[in-house]
Formats: C-alpha cells, sequence, structure tokens
C-alpha cells in the first residue's frame, strides 16, 4: 500500500496532471460539495469558495505531483454502486430497492432524557456516539456542528468528549463539506466514527477501496437519510424575512423546540426568535421547491445505503394507517452484523431502547421516495445524457420508464423553474412563506390525506 505524498516531496513534473482536478467536476456541475478534495490535498492547492465549491491554487498546475488523490474519493462523477455492494455486502439489490441491504430494523430512542429532548427525533445518534465513545469503541466522531465564528453556519467537527457531541445534535438543512477533516482522520491514530449524508460516505467508501489502512481507524458509518440539501442561500433567505441580520445570532438551530422542530435564532441579546410559523418538515419542502442543489436531482442513494447503520425519523404507519412511532423515536435500519452488535451493546448498557419492526414497514415511509430516487433521476441522467451533457454514472442498470414517468418527471421539473432565477426564487421564498402560502399548504395536505382515506377504504 502507497503512502500519501507528503508535502514539500521534490518532483520533476513540469507539465500539467494527466488526472481529472476537482474543478473539472465543479464545471461540469457534478460537484455534490462534499468537502473530501479540500482537505485530503497534501499540498493543500484546493480550497472552498463562498458556497463550498472546490478551487484551485494558481500554481496548482506547477505545485501538482497528479497523485489523483483528490478526486480518488470524488462522489461527484462516478459511484460504482455495483462494486461497492459486492465489496461491502456479497450482493447487489435490485435497481429500484430504495432501502438497500437490511439486516435488522428498529424503531427507538435515547434512556437520557435530556439527549431524547435535544435531538431530531429520538437522539439515537447522539446517544449511539456517546456510548461508543464512553465505551472505548471509538476516540472521536465526525458530526456537523456549528461554526462557532459564523454561529448561522454549519461546520464539520471531530468531537471528542460527550459534551462535543451534544453540541452537534439536530439536523442542518444546508451545505455542508463534511469530509473536509478526512485527512486529520488518516493521519491521527485515534478511532473515529464517521456521520455522515448518503453522498459523503460515498467519498469515504471510494477511498476505502484505494486506501484500505482507513477502515482501521474508522469503526463504523453512521448514515442519516437524506431527501436531498439546501443551498446556503436558503438560510440566508429565511434570516432575511424574519429581519434577522446574521451578526446579531449566537447560535442557530435548524429542529428546535418540541418535535419535529421549527428553524430558530438565539440571538446575542438574549431573545430566541422562530424563522418561520411552520415545523421544521414542512419548511423544508417549501425551501426545497427553490434552494434545492441541481446536483441533488441526480442522486440515487436516499437511506444512505453504504453506511453501517442508517436513521431518519419514523414516519411510517402500521396496518390500519396510524403513525405509531412519531414524537421522540429514531428509525433504525442496521445493514451489518457489526452494526447489530454495537446497537445490542447500547441496549444491554441501558444507553438506547430499540424495538425491532418489520422490514416491510419502510413502505408506507420509504416507498414515496422510489420515485424522486430511483425513477426521477434516472430519467434525468438519461436527458444528460442524450444532449451530450456530463452527468453523474451509478453502474446501476435501471428498468426503462414508462410514458407516465416522464410525465410526473416532467412536471416535477416545472415545480421547480422559480428556483433557477434569483429574482423569481426570492418572490416564490416571500409567497410560500406568507399567509397565502401557508393556506396553498393546508389544502394540498387536506387533499393529501383525502386521497390516502379513499385508497384506504378500496384497500
Amino acid at each position: 500500500m502507497k503512502e500519501l505524498p507528503q508535502p514539500g516531496k521534490k518532483t520533476d513534473r513540469r507539465v500539467p496532471p494527466r488526472v481529472r482536478l476537482p474543478v473539472n467536476v465543479v464545471n461540469d456541475g457534478l460537484c455534490v460539495r462534499c468537502g473530501f478534495c479540500l482537505d485530503i490535498c497534501p499540498f493543500g492547492l484546493v480550497s472552498p469558495d463562498e458556497r463550498f465549491f472546490p478551487t484551485m491554487s494558481p500554481d496548482c498546475l506547477e505545485r501538482c505531483t497528479g497523485c489523483g488523490l483528490c478526486v480518488k474519493g470524488c462522489p461527484g462523477d462516478v459511484v460504482d454502486f455495483v462494486a461497492l455492494y459486492q465489496r461491502l455486502f456479497g450482493k447487489v439489490p435490485e435497481p429500484r430497492d430504495i432501502n438497500g441491504v437490511i439486516d435488522t430494523v428498529y424503531v427507538g430512542y435515547s434512556l437520557n432524557r435530556q439527549v431524547r429532548l435535544q435531538g431530531s427525533s429520538g437522539g439515537v445518534v447522539t446517544e449511539l456516539l456517546c456510548h461508543l465513545l464512553r465505551e472505548g469503541f471509538i476516540d472521536q466522531a465526525l458530526v456537523c456542528g456549528m461554526n462557532p465564528e459564523k454561529p448561522w453556519e454549519p461546520d464539520p467537527v471531530l468531537a471528542r468528549s460527550e459534551e462535543e457531541i451534544l453540541a452537534a445534535t439536530q439536523s442542518k438543512y444546508t451545505i455542508v463539506p463534511q469530509m473536509r477533516r478526512i485527512s486529520r482522520i488518516i493521519k491521527s491514530r485515534k478511532k473515529t466514527a464517521i456521520v455522515g449524508l448518503p453522498c459523503q460516505l460515498h467519498a469515504f467508501r471510494k477511498f476505502e477501496a484505494t486506501y484500505s489502512r482507513i477502515s482501521e481507524k474508522v469503526p463504523v458509518l453512521i448514515g442519516l437519510v437524506c431527501h436531498s440539501t439546501l443551498e446556503i442561500e436558503a438560510t440566508s433567505k429565511l434570516l432575511q424575512l424574519a429581519g434577522i441580520k446574521p451578526e446579531h445570532i449566537a447560535r442557530l438551530e435548524y429542529r428546535g423546540g418540541e418535535w419535529p422542530g421549527v428553524m430558530r435564532a438565539h440571538l446575542k441579546n438574549g431573545e430566541t426568535r422562530s424563522l418561520h410559523s411552520l415545523n421544521a418538515m414542512t419548511a423544508f419542502r417549501r425551501l426545497s421547491l427553490l434552494y434545492t442543489p441541481e446536483r441533488c436531482l441526480t442522486c440515487i442513494d436516499h437511506t444512505a445505503e453504504f453506511s453501517d447503520l442508517s436513521i431518519m425519523d419514523p414516519c411510517i404507519r402500521d396496518e390500519k394507517g396510524r403513525y405509531p412511532y412519531t414524537r421522540g423515536y429514531s428509525l433504525v435500519i442496521a445493514r451489518t452484523q457489526k452494526a447489530v452488535y454495537l446497537l445490542n451493546h447500547a441496549m444491554d448498557r441501558g444507553s438506547l431502547y430499540l424495538e425491532e419492526i418489520s422490514p416491510s414497514m419502510l413502505a408506507s415511509q420509504l416507498g414515496p421516495m422510489i420515485r424522486k430516487k430511483k425513477i426521477n433521476a434516472p430519467i434525468r441522467m438519461d436527458r444528460l445524457r442524450k444532449r451530450g451533457r456530463p452527468y453523474p454514472s451509478y453502474n446501476v442498470s435501471f428498468p426503462p420508464a414508462t410514458f407516465h414517468d416522464k410525465l410526473l418527471e416532467i412536471w416535477d421539473c416545472l415545480k421547480r423553474i422559480p428556483g433557477r432565477r434569483t429574482w423569481t426564487r426570492d418572490l416564490g421564498a416571500r409567497l410560500l412563506f406568507s399567509e397565502f402560502g401557508d393556506y396553498l399548504m393546508k389544502a394540498k395536505e387536506a387533499l393529501k390525506q383525502r386521497k390516502h382515506a379513499f385508497q384506504t377504504r378500496r384497500s
């Protein structure tokens, strides 16, 4: 196994490196902004711009040795799902299987009341990390906290204490370059648990395939289920609409208060103000129409399929159409025997309460996402291919889309047109977060409930 190149190493290379650089991925519109390339370059030639896109140093071509580390873990243009599934699980699920490989499914919560109340749902991620730290399974955890200098901006943190893990609770609905701490994990002798979104874990798994020694330092990957993320402008717009200046913020919460939470700002003067009148999930759905990054629309991984375990809010229905697990619960998909062992260990030590449920119950929650991730995304990639434009490759052969599928995908694209221009996006945000927008959303929810009730009666 080759060692990583060291800064200052002499090289006779005086020609541009014949490797695909991060700037090429950005120019092709494929960058997911995971942050991997921002930290892995041994010469520090890659840095983020104000929107976390990687930019190259002016003297890049003179100093670059062509090691290719910056693209070995890049999940933007190529992620071989078949190869990863074979290497990690020894089998490949059906192309439209939204769940991925499943060992056991649980619902549960932290038995620490503070953690359960402070977390986004049941506090399972936070409590599990604290348990692994207490029991010596890990020495640190890569989590997403908030930038102390810019408390309105999320920032990846290598938490080495339970207090630091607790400070990073709750979801962050914006772009986060989570993997920009990867070189610190490689150079450190500490065992690290990584918490990340699907695309961020793609970066780790790709790099792991070429630098297998990192597996010894990362005993567990915890995936967060992801519909899509939001551009950083979404947070700025909500602050603007609420009349809050960023410099007045002491702490920002994306899911503060009781489940499902609300986005709110704790100001330096001691005041706490909500940025909208909706719950966090409803606000996210509205913002996603305007601020979803284009690259998210061609992502086919919803449940972090290459993690050891995936965690999400439980919105599952029972056979009577009820939601038995909502406030204060987390839904956990254990994919590996290692994950099952760690979860059982946490239960035995009194850290977690977990109740095993049937994987069939996932259909009520994850079934609707099949259209967005396993039907709409492949349609978009096929359209890009036919137009001769760059598109991500997953080495997955999806079934042909029907005419009805294509019509629904076109409708989804039409709904996102206002988000393509700054002035229409701003106008749309003002409309969706007005009283009229609340009325439209209530009418939509009423129609949705009526449709579900009708389908239930028919079945």
